[in-house]
Parts: structure tokens; C-alpha cells; sequence
């Protein structure tokens, strides 16, 4: 696509009486003007807006939420649906982010069709009858992106933001609003042609609507409606014709008083059977400009509104009210549908987590009903580990390797060495000597009841096995001396706060029964 040069032009747009104004008045509002209002838009079934980079598809009528679109990673910043094309047919939406993507994807699904990166910013989106998407950007460029094939063109026009953009019916001539106040109807192929300026007496404001209503081949003129930021409504009859007698002409001037309006939230749509709906001075209303006599209806709208769509076929009303109130209206008369709230869904941060906090949860205690449970199950025998030492006793062993997490527990320590004593007990009465007296048993009770201060004091006993592991692995003795020392030794490394930091690990004699060598062998 080839570009035109404007020089020639520019003067003809931009007169030398409203020259110094337009510049005052871009410099006024260098700010984006659409973000005045939450990105939203409607189809026959759905409405569609945006919490940060998340966009919610709610149905029709109920209001309830669809699904969720968040193939963004930026805030979304524009929605804009095609309900013109027949590709589209009201199922392809357009949305772009922050991050200067803007994506193309299937509502009715949730997939994406084709995506595209720009290098400059932005600022309006709006369907073509064809299929493709027509952009405006902030040096002033129009791009034309074909969402079939992911190819896109770019035109030059002024250079000037684009605040505002309409394709006609044609596909081949554009209304084209910039910040500067300036409305210019152009065509972009094969060059970028000035067909149309539309000029007023008012001072410039940015222009931050432009509509086309639909009408037959058969008409040698199209309706265009325009909305500035400071609130001036106008509807301009355009000629198809490019002859020099054929001009552009208001023909409608929608204004509810004469007096001079404050910039601020201004926006229009056409709706069904001609009609205008505006908001304006936080007031919506509906004008009728199929007669010489203009008449507007007001529409109930909440005083604070953040967001409007409108699906004109069915004249339905969709509004962005406080505290994320989502309220449909029927046009035809203005009749609230319903009234329903999406709040935002922000997932609060996570705090950040210490080192003490993580020792805590690796070393939690275990709940009262698994002790319990875990104690009542019956001992299975226990086979050693070819790492293990001769010195280990195999159940306090096998208790601490497995159970390194749920030390601090008093009823698991004292069921545990109940079991032991059972173990011990049973060995004794097959191996012919005599039961643990009942001072050993006392005395294994008093390590559960004295190692209740703390999973601290538990965990260094434990980890202190290695160290004196070695004075108890070189000897080897007869069941009877062998085992009282071992239990002694158990008892007495508990007794007190310091020796419970060195307690040695008792022998495997609990496990592997040695007979002394004046016992006679059994035949």
C-alpha cells in the first residue's frame, strides 16, 4: 500500500482561525480520552468487560458469568466485537493490552483466532464489514489487519492521534476523529485521499465518537454522527460522491441546551429505528432524529457510570455501574432487565515465608488420632539396613528415620516404649531369661514424661546419637548385662536436660537376641 503525502492538505483540515486553538486544546487533553470509561462491549448474546488483563464474557438477560478470557498479560484497554461481517457474526472479538498486543479470538469459545503486535500505541479499534479490523494509533496511522491470514497494512494520515474511527459499508472510506478536533472522511487505497472535511464555528475538542447508520445502496448520502469530548453531538449527511457540488452538511444538532459544556465522559451509539443513545453530563438519554423536531428520552442510568455498550439491533443497553454493578436495559421503552455484581477476582499476594517458619512446618507434631493410631498397630519385624551400625536399637531407629517430622508428641513416646518393653518382654520369655524388672519400666516412663518439654529437646537427643554411637558399638555382652545397660543407659541419658544431648544409641540387642557364651547351645 502506498501513502500519500498530506502537506497540501493539512492546511485545508486545519484552518489558520482554529489552528492556535486545536493545539491548545491537544496539549489540554494529551491523555488517552477512552479511558474515561471500562473497556466493554456487546453481541447478540453476550456482554463483554474487562477486570485488568482478565476479560469476562457474561450471558445476556441473566448476567451470568461464561467464561473468562486471559490469553492477556497486560490491562486490557480496548474491546471491540464484529457485528457487521459475516465471518464474524457477532462470535470474533478484538481486545488489546498495555503491552501494545492486541489479540483476535472466538467469544463463543474462548480461542484465539490471530494476534498482532504494534510498535506505537493504540488508541481505538472497529470492525470492517469484510472481516478485518481497522486500528488508529497515536503518531496517526491507520493499520488494516486481515485476521484470516495475520497480514496487516498501514496507511498514513495526518500526523495527529486518532481518537475516533469509523469504517463505512463500503469498506474503502473511513471517518477518521483526531485530537486536534479535526474529522476528516478519506479513502487509504491506493493512496491516502481526503474526500471529506467536516468543519464547525465551535472551538476544537477531540473527537471521541464517530457512527455510521446503516442505509441502502440505492441512497446517494450516508448519516454519520459525531460526539466530542466537550459534548457536541452532531449528525452529518455525507455523499457517496466525490464531485466538488456533493459537500458534507449537518443536518442534526443534538444539544439539550445552548450553553458551553465541560469536557468530560461523553459517548453515543446508534440504536433500532434511527435512534440516538448518548451519555453526556452523566446523564443517558435516547434522541429521536427521524423527525424535523428532535425529542430525547432519558434512560435511569446510575449516576456514576463507568462503562456503556449498546447491541442496536435489539436496542439492549448494557452499563458498567458502581461497585462493578453490571445493569441491562431494554430500549424500547427503557426498562431496567437486570442488575447484577462481578467484583474483580484478585489473588492476594503471599507472604513471604521465614526460615523459622519453614522449620516449623517441616517438624510439625503429628494429630492426637494418627499417634493413637499409629501406636495401636501391631510390631512388624524389622530386618537391618545394610548402613546400619551394630550398636542401633532397631525400633527407636526405624521410629526416627520414618517419624523425623512428628517427634514432640508425649502419648507417641510413651506408647512407643509400652511396645518396647512388650518386645523386649516377649523375646526374654522365649529365650529363657528373666522379664524386665519393673525399675526399668519405670524408669522408660520417665523419658516419655521428661522429653515433654519440646520438639527441640527431642529433636537434639535424637541427632545426638551419632556422636556417641561409637562407644556403645565395640562391645559386645550377655543378654542380661548387655540388655539392663543398654535400658540404664536409655533412662539415664533422659534424666536430665544436659546428658539428654549425648544420650548414646543403645545396642541391637533388642532386635538380635546374643547368648552369652556359658549358656549351653540348644539341640
Amino acid at each position: 500500500m502506498s501513502t500519500g503525502k498530506l502537506e497540501s492538505n493539512r492546511s485545508l483540515s486545519l484552518g489558520s482561525t482554529r489552528s492556535t486553538n486545536a493545539q491548545a486544546t491537544a496539549a489540554m487533553f494529551s491523555t488517552d480520552t477512552s479511558r474515561f470509561f471500562e473497556p466493554c462491549a456487546a453481541t447478540a448474546t453476550s456482554f463483554l468487560f474487562s477486570h485488568g488483563s482478565t476479560i469476562l464474557c457474561l450471558q445476556r438477560d441473566t448476567l451470568a458469568l461464561e467464561r473468562r478470557f486471559q490469553r492477556h498479560t497486560e490491562e486490557v484497554l480496548l474491546i471491540s466485537v464484529d457485528n457487521l461481517s459475516e465471518q464474524g457474526a457477532g462470535r470474533l472479538v478484538v481486545s488489546y493490552d498495555s503491552g501494545q498486543s492486541a489479540i483476535v479470538w472466538d467469544v463463543l469459545t474462548g480461542d484465539e483466532i490471530a494476534r498482532f503486535v504494534s510498535y506505537e500505541h493504540i488508541r481505538v479499534a472497529a470492525w470492517m464489514r469484510n472481516g478485518n479490523v481497522a486500528f488508529g494509533n497515536s503518531q496517526g496511522n491507520v493499520i488494516l489487519f486481515e485476521p484470516s491470514t495475520s497480514e496487516h497494512i498501514s496507511a498514513r494520515t495526518i500526523f495527529d492521534p486518532i481518537t475516533a474511527i469509523a469504517p463505512a459499508a463500503d469498506c474503502r472510506t473511513y471517518a477518521i476523529g483526531y485530537m486536534n478536533g479535526s474529522i476528516l472522511i478519506a479513502a487509504l487505497q491506493p493512496s491516502f485521499t481526503i474526500l471529506h472535511t467536516l468543519m464547525t464555528t465551535r472551538a476544537p475538542s477531540p473527537i471521541v465518537t464517530l457512527a455510521w447508520h446503516g442505509s441502502s445502496s440505492r441512497q446517494k448520502s450516508d448519516m454519520l454522527a459525531t460526539q466530542t469530548l466537550d459534548g457536541d453531538l452532531r449528525v452529518w449527511s455525507i455523499a457517496k460522491s466525490t464531485a466538488a457540488e456533493d459537500t458534507a452538511r449537518i443536518v442534526r444538532v443534538l444539544n439539550k441546551s445552548d450553553g458551553i459544556f465541560e469536557p468530560g465522559p461523553n459517548w453515543l451509539a446508534w440504536s433500532k429505528n434511527g435512534r440516538i443513545l448518548q451519555f453526556s453530563e452523566g446523564q443517558t438519554s435516547i434522541w429521536d432524529v427521524r423527525t424535523k423536531h428532535v425529542s430525547y428520552e432519558p434512560v435511569s442510568t446510575p449516576e456514576v457510570v463507568s462503562g456503556l455498550a449498546i447491541h442496536g439491533p435489539s436496542a439492549t443497553l448494557f452499563v458498567i455501574g458502581p461497585s462493578n454493578n453490571i445493569l441491562q436495559y431494554n430500549l424500547n421503552p427503557p426498562t431496567l432487565v437486570a442488575n447484577v455484581q462481578h467484583p474483580p477476582v484478585i489473588t492476594p499476594p503471599s507472604p513471604p515465608v521465614s526460615i523459622e517458619e519453614q522449620k516449623e512446618s517441616v517438624q510439625a507434631p503429628v494429630p492426637a488420632a494418627a499417634a493413637a493410631a499409629a501406636a495401636a498397630a501391631p510390631p512388624q519385624p524389622l530386618e537391618p539396613a545394610p548402613h546400619e551400625s551394630v550398636g542401633e536399637i532397631g525400633p527407636l531407629s526405624s521410629f526416627q528415620k520414618n517419624n523425623a517430622n512428628e517427634v514432640g508428641s508425649v502419648a507417641s513416646l510413651h506408647q512407643i516404649s509400652q511396645e518396647m518393653d512388650r518386645h523386649e518382654e516377649k523375646r526374654q520369655e522365649r529365650s529363657g531369661a528373666s522379664p524386665v524388672s519393673s525399675t526399668n519400666r519405670s524408669r522408660a516412663a520417665s523419658v516419655s514424661s521428661q522429653s515433654s518439654g519440646g520438639r527441640r529437646h527431642m529433636a537434639s537427643s535424637i541427632s545426638s546419637k551419632s556422636t556417641t554411637r561409637s562407644s556403645n558399638d565395640g562391645t559386645l555382652m550377655s543378654l542380661g548385662s548387655s540388655f539392663h545397660s543398654s535400658r540404664d543407659s536409655l533412662s539415664t541419658g533422659n534424666s536430665s536436660p544436659v546428658s539428654s544431648r549425648s544420650r548414646p544409641r543403645g545396642s541391637r540387642l533388642r532386635q538380635e537376641v546374643m547368648r552369652s557364651p556359658d549358656e549351653p547351645a540348644k539341640k
